[in-house]
């Protein structure tokens, strides 16, 4: 693939799949920006993509931003702040500009605060790509006050924590009840992300606005829940970095808190009963080991037999398995 068309494919399409989104011309809006061949669109995407709030509202002022005719819900995932996301919802003409679950093709159940939350493992810095492939790109973007050294600053994941853990609220707070028990494309919910994220502030969101409380352990193709995602192995993606321990604690105890009883049962992977699950892979979240231990006093069972027969660290790292998948590589 030429470069010229990985950098337009990076650009104009959701960041995790690199799917293009079809348009049909002639539901387009001449006024109104269109698919990925326009150029304002592979511009605006560039400027959420460095969180350039100014540059962004210069194309929204001067040319119709409507996703309810576009179908474009594709700049809404390259969002890194919640002054971008307000930004192009208060431009969007569309009415349910807060429908982030909309889909984008009838097989794809796309959920922003899944996506959000993963960004860490399928981002693709673009500052390279862009500089080899774009003449003069200082001249291009000067329009919008952009200049190179900002992309190469700010063409990152999320601009840091305390900007990706506002926006994870945001969008948990305005699309909790419709994204809960909805999967993305690996069958992950946002359960399974915020727990092995550890989005504490998300997880609490989506705890308190549950639809089920079987949300919490409903499981994937693989036999995996969120809560067997608890002692998977927890490191970012691109580091060696282990999670914020303060977050990881928080997290636990709502787990620990919300975590029913009864649906223990349910929570079987593999012919493997969960507690016995819980005592093979206490040494990835020992402070939530210690305190299911403390309070529901449980005992593995079969344990010499599931040793032989452990599951492989990769069938539960979310990093793995999008790795699998190709995001992220």
């Amino acid at each position: 693939m030429k470069k010229t068309a990985v950098l337009l494919a990076i650009l104009a399409t959701v960041g995790l799949n690199g799917l293009a989104i079809a348009q049909n011309p002639s539901q387009q809006n001449a006024n109104c920006i269109s698919g990925k061949e326009d150029p304002l669109k592979v511009d605006l995407a560039m400027l959420i993509r460095i969180n350039n709030t100014q540059g962004m509202e210069k194309i929204l002022k001067t040319k119709c931003f409507d996703t309810s005719s576009q179908n474009d819900f594709s700049l809404y995932y390259l969002t890194k702040s919640v002054d971008t996301l307000k930004l192009l919802e208060k431009y969007d003409r569309n009415p349910g500009y807060a429908d982030y679950i909309k889909k984008i093709k009838k097989d794809s159940k796309r959920q922003l605060i899944s996506e959000l939350m993963v960004s860490p493992f399928y981002y693709y810095p673009l500052a390279k790509e862009f500089e080899e492939e774009v003449k003069n790109p200082e001249l291009r973007l000067k329009k919008y006050g952009v200049s190179k050294e900002e992309i190469e600053k700010n063409d990152v994941a999320i601009v840091n924590e305390e900007s990706r853990e506002a926006l994870l609220k945001y969008v948990a707070e305005k699309t909790v009840k419709a994204t809960l028990i909805t999967k993305d494309d690996i069958d992950y919910n946002a359960y399974a992300y915020a727990i092995y994220l550890s989005e504490n502030s998300v997880l609490d969101v989506l705890l308190k606005n549950a639809i089920s409380k079987r949300d919490l352990i409903n499981k994937n193709v693989h036999e995996i829940s969120p809560v067997h995602l608890a002692f998977a192995p927890k490191v970012f993606a691109g580091s060696d970095a282990k999670i914020n321990e303060e977050k990881l604690k928080k997290t636990n105890d709502l787990i620990v808190e919300h975590l029913d009883k009864k649906f223990i049962p349910l929570l079987t992977i593999r012919s493997m009963p969960f507690w016995t699950y819980v005592e093979l892979y206490k040494n990835n979240n020992l402070d939530l080991y210690k305190k299911l231990k403390e309070k529901h006093n449980f005992k593995a069972t079969g344990l010499e037999f599931f040793k032989k027969e452990n599951i492989k660290a990769s069938d539960l790292d979310v990093k793995a398995k999008i790795i699998e998948y190709g995001y992220g590589k």
